[in-house]
């Protein structure tokens, strides 16, 4: 009983980086037309050095290792790194990995091994765009003592991939 026209609903407290969906019902009281629709939030920018890291790394891909641009794609970062090992949490809570310095958005990443004695760090980032043209260029940041755990492994591996088994247990 509205008529003709378009009615804008606001909706309020979504969560970031939270996949939703609604279903959108039409009738004249003779056919029903119903629609599903779907979105994703984002990931609010922050700036990790006013949220209490105080290290980064710069971390290049080559572009000319890179065969065709990719969408998405889990990037391997494996290191030994005597600095990341003395001013990184011993768990590695803290690694963080932007898409840029200053006000930037969080990459997702999935730390499969990390030893605090060594340094040695084995990490998968879920890098959005990755280039075969022009070198791709993304961060890492530790050094913040008291933030939790900055993974999200369940958002690395996107929902084409069946399993992900990493084959380095006994």
């Amino acid at each position: 009983n509205k008529g003709d026209g378009v009615y804008t609903i606001t909706i309020s407290g979504l969560e970031h980086s939270t996949n939703y969906q609604w279903v959108i019902e039409v009738s004249d009281e003779e056919d029903i037309t119903t629609k599903e629709l779907s979105f994703m939030t984002e990931e609010l920018p922050f700036d990790p050095f006013d949220e209490g890291w105080q290290y980064r790394k710069k971390i290049t891909i080559d572009h000319t290792n890179v065969a065709d641009d990719l969408d998405y794609f889990p990037v391997l970062v494996s290191t030994f790194d005597t600095d990341i090992r003395d001013k990184a949490q011993v768990d590695g809570d803290d690694i963080l990995f932007m898409n840029n310095v200053g006000v930037a958005k969080k990459l997702y990443h999935e730390i499969e091994h990390y030893d605090d004695s060594s340094g040695e760090l084995v990490a998968w980032v879920n890098i959005p765009d990755v280039s075969s043209d022009e070198d791709t260029i993304f961060y890492m940041f530790y050094g913040n003592p008291i933030c939790s755990n900055q993974q999200l492994p369940e958002k690395v591996w996107e929902s084409n991939y069946k399993a992900v088994f990493h084959m380095n247990e006994a």
